[in-house]
């Protein structure tokens, strides 16, 4: 059977463009589901994704949004253009396109001031391409171009939270745009110190409310957005490009209430050690076959530190407590439960888990004494 627009005539058409993969499209079904059957004899949400019918269906089975859809859609794409998702656009019962715009727009309240007949008060959705520079018109000669860096404060509308790369013939770059604070410092420590993870990733503010969103506060998130997300983009020649982001920390750190830097702190950690039982290597073939296994077979001891420092289950440093220079051999689960489990594991092929409180290398986010940025350089050690 085919149903066309024209179908639905009569009726105020809300057009939802979204995707799989889209988490602002995916949160805003259910309101959307609600003001289907709200005002079910006079409006007409139609769902419409350019992803094949088989993904569509996969998404679906998981959520129950009994909405009328298009899949693998090749024309109302075209139709109603648009650079970025969610997008929403209205058709009214003559058959008029009245709106593109955005979820926050769609409320019950605006749908219905239109259905009364009244001017429809929402914002055009504004479209960025965000794959180009964030500051660049067509008579700038972009080949000629040695450095460029650019920090926005507050939500930038029209924008979604992404990053881009940027790559032309001779330079390179990337954007984060809409990021909070917490999640741009977090982005140069990862790239900077790949050998630490998030357990050294240490906020030592005395107010938070720029860098995180405060649950406590009488605000919504939306409102938190539009004030403490920021926009940076940098574009440097591609010969500096491995030194994009200690360019970003410094940026970071100038023109914000924030410094972020490698630093040590006596921190609650965990050492690994050698207990009373002698050291037993697991038979591959021995034991249950439930829960997937991590081998190390005849490896040295920092490769099982690294693993246990890494695993999420585990809630503290750890660190090198055997001071031995020998290799190992001992099987654990790849992805135990919790501490104990794994201590249980450790402790029956001669090794235990110790707390202990250790000096240790952390990247730290501290707060300026004043409120205002300076210009002046600062100086940090960066490695």
């Amino acid at each position: 059977d085919t149903i066309t627009l024209n179908d639905y005539r009569g009726k105020l058409i809300i057009l939802d463009f979204w995707a799989t993969w889209c988490g602002s499209c995916i949160a805003k079904m259910p309101k959307m589901l609600e003001l289907q059957e709200k005002f079910s004899e006079e409006i007409q949400v139609i769902l419409i994704t350019k992803e094949e019918l088989a993904k569509a269906l996969r998404f679906f089975s998981k959520n129950n949004f009994e909405l009328t859809s298009v899949v693998h859609d090749e024309v109302f794409n075209r139709l109603f253009t648009h650079l970025s998702i969610p997008h929403y656009a209205l058709i009214n019962k003559e058959g008029i396109i009245l709106a593109a715009t955005s979820s926050d727009q769609i409320t019950g309240d605006n749908i219905k001031n239109i259905l009364n007949g009244g001017i429809p008060k929402m914002k055009v959705k504004i479209d960025r391409d965000t794959r180009a520079p964030l500051l660049s018109t067509s008579n700038l000669p972009i080949d000629r171009l040695k450095h460029h860096s650019i920090l926005f404060e507050g939500q930038l509308e029209g924008f979604p939270a992404s990053v881009d790369l940027r790559n032309y013939d001779n330079i390179t770059g990337i954007s984060y745009t809409n990021m909070s604070l917490s999640k741009l410092y977090k982005t140069v420590f990862r790239k900077l110190y790949p050998n630490h993870n998030d357990k050294r990733f240490i906020v030592e503010i005395r107010d938070s409310t720029r860098f995180f969103y405060p649950t406590t506060a009488n605000i919504t998130k939306q409102e938190w957005y539009r004030d403490n997300l920021y926009t940076y983009e940098i574009i440097v020649k591609k010969e500096r490009r491995k030194q994009i982001f200690d360019y970003m920390l410094n940026d970071l750190n100038r023109y914000t209430q924030f410094t972020g830097a490698l630093s040590t702190r006596k921190r609650r950690c965990l050492r690994l050690v050698f207990n009373d039982t002698p050291l037993e290597y697991s038979n591959p073939n021995a034991g249950p076959v439930s829960g997937q296994r991590k081998y190390f077979e005849d490896v040295p001891i920092e490769e099982l530190v690294e693993f246990l420092d890494d695993s999420p289950q585990i809630p503290f440093p750890v660190i090198d407590g055997t001071a031995s220079k020998g290799k190992i051999n001992i099987m654990i689960t790849h992805h135990f439960n919790d501490l104990e489990s794994v201590k249980e594991e450790l402790n029956q092929q001669g090794f235990d888990l110790k707390e202990s409180v250790e000096e240790v290398p952390v990247f730290v986010i501290s707060q300026k004494e004043k409120s205002f940025c300076t210009d002046q350089p600062l100086s940090i050690n960066l490695r």
